[in-house]
């Protein structure tokens, strides 16, 4: 389902800022969590790696406005 809404270009540039920037993090933390070489820390950096996926989906919907 698609919906027509309108965003302000300067709330979008800043919803944009923050998903990369987050993204970013996600990802960093994931590496990081990696090297401690734990199932516990394995399996947070999974879901670090899915939160940045999330974020990359945003950013691509974002986009395409």
């Amino acid at each position: 389902m698609t919906a027509n809404i309108e965003i302000d270009p300067g709330l979008l540039d800043s919803a944009v800022e923050i998903l990369r920037d987050a993204q970013s993090y996600y990802e960093a933390d994931a590496c990081a969590l990696l090297r401690l070489d734990s199932p516990e820390a394995r399996d947070l950096a999974q879901a670090r790696l899915q939160m940045a996926k999330k974020a990359d989906e945003l950013l691509f919907f974002f986009a395409k406005q």
